[in-house]
């Protein structure tokens, strides 16, 4: 585990304490955009590897059949190559839209760290000194 989700799982479970309207509307929050998040990892993750088997596909082909390239109307290499070409253009599209969602988490785990510091009172020493 990273220090980053040792710290996520830190202040989960100090939020899960507070049983205020503030902390349960944050709670929601976290739950959403994690699970955005995840499913943002996961598609990145299925569009990767439908291009590598895009790529395979092309690969095999100039290996092991070259004729096939000579052929303009071989549908073969106009189906791998249109889906290479998607599976690109979505992992670009997923991979922008996972680190906005990223950095919308970070602005929630901040709102989390605010929020906790004012339930329990002002920290005992300053950090700036």
């Amino acid at each position: 585990m990273s220090e980053r989700e040792k710290q996520i799982q830190f202040l989960k479970a100090l939020i899960c304490r507070e049983h205020s309207g503030e902390c349960q509307v944050m709670r929601q929050k976290i739950i959403h955009a994690e699970r955005q998040e995840r499913c943002m990892r996961r598609m990145i993750f299925l569009v990767t590897v439908l291009m590598l088997l895009s790529g395979a596909c092309l690969c095999y082909t100039t290996l092991f059949w070259p004729e096939v390239h000579r052929d303009p109307y071989q549908l073969l290499v106009k189906f791998s190559c249109s889906v290479g070409l998607a599976s690109f253009i979505c992992l670009v599209t997923f991979f922008g839209y996972w680190l906005w969602c990223r950095w919308i988490l970070n602005g929630l785990y901040h709102e989390c760290r605010q929020l906790i510091i004012t339930a329990v009172g002002n920290p005992p020493f300053n950090e700036g000194r």
